[in-house]
């Protein structure tokens, strides 16, 4: 993992980058951009939090690697924001937490870590065609929190998944409504559409960059 792990930020009490703090109490880690949604919301909230977030976009996208591959490089990620001073982990990455979230708390007790899961049971509760779409990527769809929050809030609707290859590329490199990105946001809104969804979940942290276009294409 040595010079693998790029785009480490603070940001502090103005929001500004700071470079490496010597300490950050909430840590991020991501397979790239993708987290910076989670941890600008996270801002927005404690604005006077300092964070740190690690962007490994040496080892982007995380989508299609296997649990075991990303149970690594999650545990390189947290060792890496460990040693910077976090005391609690954020996991801003859908297919991290779908993996290793579990595992990682065994692996490190003590350590507090906070995952992400599909927003499925606010989209159960709002939808009035009882179809509700979910965009997310492999390790997402198959992953046992998934399954859980699916069967705890959303057993009496039907939840559509579509795998959506290719877009996190896009997102990571600034390619956010060029006709390409449009193509292929189209292509995976458009099984969900005919299926009769009203409701659609972005089942990854990269997405909401494209919240616009997906309400725009949808």
């Amino acid at each position: 993992m040595a010079g693998g792990l790029r785009g480490e930020q603070t940001v502090g009490l103005d929001g500004n980058s700071q470079g490496r703090p010597p300490f950050a109490s909430i840590g991020f880690f991501d397979s790239g951009v993708g987290g910076t949604s989670v941890l600008l919301e996270v801002h927005r909230l404690l604005p006077a939090a300092p964070l740190l977030y690690l962007a490994d976009q040496a080892h982007c996208p995380y989508g299609p690697r296997p649990t075991a591959e990303l149970r690594t490089l999650s545990a390189a990620n947290t060792r890496w924001l460990l040693a910077r001073g976090a005391t609690l982990i954020v996991i801003a990455c859908n297919t991290a937490s779908a993996a290793a979230l579990h595992w990682l708390r065994r692996r490190f007790p003590g350590v507090p870590f906070v995952g992400m899961v599909p927003a499925v049971k606010p989209a159960a509760q709002t939808t009035r065609s009882g179809v509700v779409g979910l965009l997310a990527t492999p390790a997402t769809l198959q992953g046992a929190l998934l399954r859980e929050v699916e069967a705890a809030w959303a057993a009496h609707v039907r939840v559509e998944h579509q795998l959506c290859p290719g877009l996190v590329e896009r997102i990571e490199a600034g390619d956010l409504d060029s006709p390409a990105t449009r193509t292929l946001v189209h292509r995976s809104l458009a099984p969900l559409l005919a299926a009769g969804v009203d409701t659609i979940v972005l089942g990854c942290t990269h997405y909401p960059f494209l919240t616009s276009l997906v309400a725009d294409l949808a």
